[in-house]
């Protein structure tokens, strides 16, 4: 695929504490490589390090992306995140299916597997 048929896509990386097996780099570089093979270029990435998935307040970088989003025009036409539990813990115990879809602002989510 050549640059221009790729699909500009934000990530949004949030890692809850330092101790955590899956850091913000290792996030990014997990989904980069989802990207490359799946037709998209990661454009902009929104981040929250050691950042609870409980509180939406605290976290400065979900909250840009939803403002860029609502906005109309952020430049990018799908969201990456390394997983569901990325967004947060909303849901966890209802075993929320798989983020792959649109949403209403016609973009495009995507999780890949751990």
């Amino acid at each position: 695929m050549t640059a221009n048929q790729l699909v500009p896509a934000a990530q949004y990386l949030r890692m809850s504490s330092e101790h955590q097996q899956y850091s913000l780099e290792n996030q990014s570089t997990a989904i980069q490589r989802y990207a490359e093979s799946q037709g998209f270029e990661v454009v902009r990435t929104y981040s929250d390090a050691a950042k609870s998935g409980l509180v939406l307040k605290h976290r400065i970088g979900l909250r840009q992306l939803l403002q860029d989003v609502v906005s109309g025009s952020p430049g990018y036409r799908a969201i990456l995140v390394y997983d569901v539990s990325r967004w947060g813990r909303i849901g966890a115990d209802l075993n929320p299916p798989r983020a792959t879809g649109v949403c209403d602002c016609h973009l495009r989510v995507r999780a890949g597997s751990k």
